[in-house]
């Protein structure tokens, strides 16, 4: 066996424990959250035991939507509220995640070349990750990664409110403009000759330009939660409790330890409560694309110090 084929199969026997490992602590989850005093809350039913299936279900699933699409399992929104010991649990699967995702690292860099089928079931040779031929050879060809990865969000304390919002967003990538012009040289279109000259008209200070891919739509919560008062001195009724506010995304549902003395959080799901309602963020783009071949924009203040860098 070669070198590369002897590394191949290693790291393939270390991508198989971690998975073994994750799975069985998801059944440990699974098998808790089953039996435990919970209080929760999820969008689309009333039902308890409803809501908890819908919960045990989407942290477990790990597999893509349909054949052939890369598209992850999507979890349903909620909160839930579980004994310490569960919470301890969900750490444990945490961590499974975490060895899973450093056993496949630099994977997806690795490629080799493997048989496959194209749309109308013909052989097709091709290179491909090994990361996704391990898989395939495992058994598990239609495992998301990135469910597989997504951690489960643990809050630190019991929430006093929670209000899932649907978010639009975009993913944008500081790109160098040397790299674009490297980029635009070796192409032949017309385009990408016109493109090449707008990037030499900009200033020598104007280094980088962002990148933009399409919009998507996902969910972000924003939890309130109880703060630790700054000194010993009793709150007055009139200022009521202190509070702290933190926002993230939704993409599992979240978990906290329950405090069987106090009720369960003001859960608002995506519309409930009238329209949401949202500050707009100052815009780091300028609105249309520097370059007709590629989705890049100029900044919408180049003469801020960090795109010069």
């Amino acid at each position: 066996m070669s070198g590369s084929g002897q590394e191949y199969e290693e790291r393939k026997v270390a991508v198989a424990a971690a998975l073994r490992e994750l799975e069985r602590c998801l059944g440990e989850l699974t098998r808790a959250l089953a039996h435990a005093d919970v209080t929760i809350r999820v969008e689309g039913t009333d039902d308890p035991k409803e809501a908890l299936r819908r919960i045990t279900e989407g942290y477990a699933a790990l597999e893509f939507v349909e054949d052939g699409d890369d598209t992850p399992p999507t979890c349903p929104l909620g909160v839930v509220g579980v004994p310490a010991h569960v919470v301890q649990r969900a750490k444990a699967v945490n961590d499974a995640k975490g060895r899973l995702e450093a056993a496949c690292s630099q994977l997806w860099d690795r490629r080799m070349s493997a048989t496959v089928k194209d749309r109308n079931g013909r052989p097709l040779v091709k290179k491909m990750p090994w990361l996704r031929l391990m898989l395939r050879e495992l058994g598990r060809p239609r495992l998301s990664m990135i469910a597989a990865c997504r951690r489960i969000r643990i809050l630190d304390d019991a929430p006093l409110k929670v209000t899932f919002h649907k978010v639009r967003t975009r993913s944008v990538y500081q790109r160098a403009r040397a790299d674009l012009i490297e980029e635009l040289s070796e192409s032949s279109r017309v385009e990408a000759a016109e493109d090449l000259a707008r990037l030499r008209t900009l200033p020598p200070s104007e280094r980088y330009l962002g990148e933009v891919r399409e919009y998507f739509e996902h969910h972000r919560a924003h939890v309130t939660l109880p703060a630790e008062p700054e000194d010993d001195k009793t709150m007055t009724e009139k200022k009521g409790p202190s509070t702290k506010r933190n926002q993230f995304g939704a993409a599992m549902p979240l978990l906290y330890e329950r405090d069987r003395g106090k009720p369960g959080p003001v859960v608002r799901f995506p519309g409930e409560g009238g329209p949401a309602r949202h500050a707009r963020m100052p815009r780091k783009l300028q609105e249309h694309a520097f370059l007709r071949t590629k989705a890049v924009h100029r900044y919408a203040d180049p003469a801020d110090a960090r795109y010069k860098r």
